[in-house]
């Protein structure tokens, strides 16, 4: 798995499908700022209907629609049929996921912890996502509704000293000498090197997280 983050104002997406995981999908896109992407649907759920309003297709996409686009996500459509649709979107060089069917999927939907414009994913690929949500709710304990904030903060500091000449390295060390004077990271059991530290309530050690990557499978 490589991952990526993609920018929706940059990218062609759209979705299909018809009941209650197509409103949860349309949601999550939503949430990552895509709220253009046209909603296919043969047998839209009331909930769908109201979610998708006047993006909603009461149909399945045909060739031009899916010839032009780049990302395609299907959910909750019958197995023989979501896969014929995949086959039909790859003919035209799109990259497909058929949720809950990780043998048919080009890239893997991460579970995610939003604060703002920070961002981490969790994925295993597609094997457990019950694990990635499970770590998704641990993390988003550990960080807080105070980070958007913080990166707010941070990404004024880094433009002030990009302009005063400080370079990507440089940059990284006052970022981190930063957090680590306000103690934002305590609690989060990371030391400075990166290694993880046993809270004294645990009976072992959490495994190491880098210091500076997304959180991966």
């Amino acid at each position: 798995m490589i991952p990526v983050a993609l920018d929706p104002r940059a990218v062609r997406t759209i979705l299909v499908g018809n009941g209650p995981a197509t409103v949860r999908r349309l949601e999550w896109l939503a949430a990552g700022g895509e709220t253009g992407c046209a909603v296919f649907s043969p047998s839209p759920s009331e909930a769908l209907v109201a979610a998708a309003g006047d993006r909603l297709r009461h149909r399945l996409p045909d060739d031009g629609e899916l010839a032009d686009a780049q990302f395609v996500w299907i959910v909750d459509l019958p197995e023989t049929e979501a896969g014929e649709l995949a086959a039909a979107a790859r003919r035209w060089d799109a990259l497909v996921n058929v949720e809950d069917v990780p043998g048919d999927c080009d890239f893997h939907n991460p579970a995610v912890v939003r604060r703002g414009d920070l961002l981490v994913g969790i994925s295993t690929g597609g094997r457990c996502p019950g694990l990635a949500s499970l770590l998704r709710r641990r993390i988003e304990s550990a960080l807080g509704p105070e980070w958007e904030e913080r990166l707010r903060v941070l990404d004024a500091r880094r433009r002030l000293w990009r302009k005063q000449g400080h370079g990507f390295s440089a940059i990284a060390e006052q970022i981190e000498a930063y957090v680590e004077s306000r103690g934002w990271l305590d609690g989060l059991g990371l030391r400075r090197d990166g290694e993880a530290v046993a809270s004294p309530t645990a009976p072992h050690p959490s495994p190491p997280m880098g210091r500076r990557g997304g959180i991966d499978s």
